[in-house]
Order: structure tokens, then sequence, then C-alpha cells
């Protein structure tokens, strides 16, 4: 295992993690709306 392969992973890691947090700050903004709306 070279630099390469470990930029890489430190690169797939980091897409995962922001696609992560956009999708728990889209629920939590579809809940803020849910409960607004009740």
């Amino acid at each position: 295992m070279d630099n390469n392969d470990l930029l890489e992973l430190m690169r797939i890691n980091g897409l995962r993690k922001r696609k992560i947090r956009r999708v728990v700050n889209h629920s939590m903004e579809t809940g803020l709306a849910l409960e607004s709306m009740l």
C-alpha cells in the first residue's frame, strides 16, 4: 500500500462523510418543516 492508495482512501472517505452530513442536514430540515406544519 503506497501513498497514492492512502490518498485515494482518504478522498473516498471524505466524500462519504460529506454525503452523510448532507443527508443528516436534509433529514433535520424536513423534520423541522414537518413539525412546523403540525
